[in-house]
């Protein structure tokens, strides 16, 4: 019977990171990906209804930017938008960058 084994730490971090190759085509999509990616374009969030902007990120780790601010510049395509509620009803957010269809998401706040 086989045994099931566990994977070395360094190949477990490899994998969550995207960084294992199978194929050798695998290398050109990753490598088209990260150039699309790199590309840092600045996202602003606008909030509408019960509910602030409590910080908007990237994860970039070497940012000057704060969190406090409604715009902020992606980090591999990427950003966060944390959205607290100040009372019951319908929030709206919608993130809005130079070059891209603005996206909204709604949500329903039940209690702050």
């Amino acid at each position: 019977m086989s045994r099931v084994h566990r994977l070395p730490d360094d190949l477990v971090n490899k994998i969550a990171a995207g960084e294992v190759v199978e194929r050798p085509a695998s290398v050109v999509k990753e490598l088209v990906e990260n150039a699309l990616d790199a590309e840092a374009r600045a996202v602003t969030v606008e909030i509408d209804g019960p509910g602030v902007l409590q910080g908007l990120g990237s994860g970039n780790p070497c940012t000057e930017e704060t969190f406090g601010s409604p715009t902020h510049d992606t980090y591999n395509g990427r950003a966060l938008a944390v959205v607290r509620p100040t009372g019951a009803g319908t929030i709206t957010v919608t993130a809005s960058a130079k070059d891209c269809d603005d996206r909204t998401v709604t949500v329903e706040a039940t209690r702050p």
